[in-house]
């Protein structure tokens, strides 16, 4: 149906502890991951986790969006809240959406550095 409701959670992640080139997110601790994510006419982020290349968040990111906004490409950026400015550490287009189901998103370079990695699942909406 495409105008099923459907709810986005992101459950947790694993961040890179450095760039593809070799320097740390933040000078002189881990990062602070948070995740935004962005559909056709809809978008939403989770909490900061501080210091940790491990976030749970356990969030729900987007809230009944319908079939039609997520077959059109979910947008998913990981980055790190700083003070004054926030680091995109990757930012990747999950275009096979799986419905009732908890999958894992990768993002990485050209060369294969995977830069994050994250579980969400697209759940009937309950709101």
């Amino acid at each position: 149906d495409p105008m099923a409701l459907w709810d986005v959670t992101v459950t947790d992640g694993i961040v890179a502890l450095t760039d593809a080139d070799g320097d740390g997110w933040d000078l002189f601790s881990l990062p602070d991951p948070y995740v935004t994510m962005d559909v056709v006419g809809s978008s939403g982020e989770t909490m900061v986790v501080d210091d940790s290349i491990f976030p749970v968040w356990n969030e729900v990111v987007l809230m009944g969006v319908n079939s039609v906004q997520l077959e059109g490409g979910l947008e998913i950026s990981v980055l790190d809240s700083d003070v004054g400015f926030d680091t995109t550490i990757a930012t990747c287009v999950a275009s096979n959406i799986f419905y009732n189901a908890t999958v894992e998103a990768t993002c990485s370079t050209e060369d294969d550095f995977e830069l994050w990695s994250i579980s969400f699942s697209v759940l009937p909406s309950a709101g």
